[in-house]
């Protein structure tokens, strides 16, 4: 899924009375604009918030979430992503690759491994292991 500016947006955008056109710092706002760091950020903090909603009973905000969730990851997100990265994935925990939330989650635990990690980053192989799902995500964030 690409970030796409809807027609209305657009049109605002070009319009010729600059009364009504926004100035660039608020159109730079817009998430079409962001960079993959801080769509990455954003997308990490979104999972946090939802990960302490309540799960039983399921909070009416993560059934929403969860709604159109065929339209955001398709069949399963698994297979849009990196295989070493998937491989690693189901070490740790069980993602369902038709959950956009487990898709938030994954993205998170990566990019933001526990605490433990660090204490061993300093080891060639982690420090390798590390910047690859890194890479893999900022990539796998373009794209959707």
């Amino acid at each position: 899924m690409r970030f796409f500016l809807s027609f209305e947006k657009r049109g605002i955008l070009i319009g010729f009375d600059n009364e009504n056109r926004p100035d660039t710092h608020t159109i730079l706002q817009h998430p079409y604009f962001w960079d993959s760091h801080k769509r990455l950020t954003f997308l990490q903090d979104v999972s946090d918030r939802f990960e302490i909603m309540c799960r039983d009973p399921k909070d009416p905000r993560l059934l929403t979430l969860e709604t159109e969730a065929m339209e955001v990851v398709g069949n399963d997100w698994h297979s849009r992503l990196d295989k070493v990265f998937v491989e690693n994935l189901g070490k740790y925990r069980k993602y369902d690759g038709k959950s956009v939330q487990d898709l938030l989650r994954a993205l998170r635990n990566k990019v933001r491994p526990p605490p433990v990690f660090f204490l061993f980053s300093t080891a060639p192989a982690l420090t390798k292991n590390a910047a690859h799902y890194r890479n893999t995500i900022t990539k796998t964030s373009l794209i959707m």
